[in-house]
């Protein structure tokens, strides 16, 4: 019960909370300077808020939230910024994910390390493929 309630806190306060505290994060001007290591400083940030990053679709989402019930042209500002980046982190995971399943994958075939190279290789032309339904049978 007790771990319960703590990811009850977590989802309904602490989420939402970090989510708002996104807006008011980085200047404009600095965040298209600094683009690379906004990531680092929003891992570090959740970790600070005592949440781990799989939770980074949730926060997209109480961000989104929270841009919808501003009116403050800076915060929204903000929150696409952070928005963008937060959808870059998404994505970036999941795709190492991927590569690490066929890594696995490939890890007990013998010769692996040509067949390492040439499945990352299919993947990543997949993934860049404009097809559709490419697109849709790799995931």
């Amino acid at each position: 019960q007790c771990i319960r309630d703590i990811t009850k806190d977590i989802y309904e306060n602490v989420i939402p909370k970090f989510s708002e505290d996104l807006l008011t994060r980085v200047p404009q001007n600095e965040m298209e300077a600094q683009k690379l290591q906004l990531s680092t400083i929003l891992r570090n940030s959740m970790h600070s808020y005592g949440f781990n990053l799989r939770h980074l679709g949730r926060v997209r989402h109480y961000l989104k939230v929270s841009l919808e019930a501003s009116t403050d042209k800076k915060k929204i500002e903000y929150g696409n910024c952070w928005d963008e980046i937060l959808l870059q982190e998404i994505v970036g995971r999941c795709i190492a994910q991927l590569v690490r399943m066929k890594l696995r994958q490939v890890h007990e075939l013998p010769h692996s390390e040509g067949q390492a190279t040439i499945q990352v290789s299919r993947l990543f032309n997949l993934l860049l493929s404009s097809d559709d339904e490419v697109l849709r049978k790799l995931l």
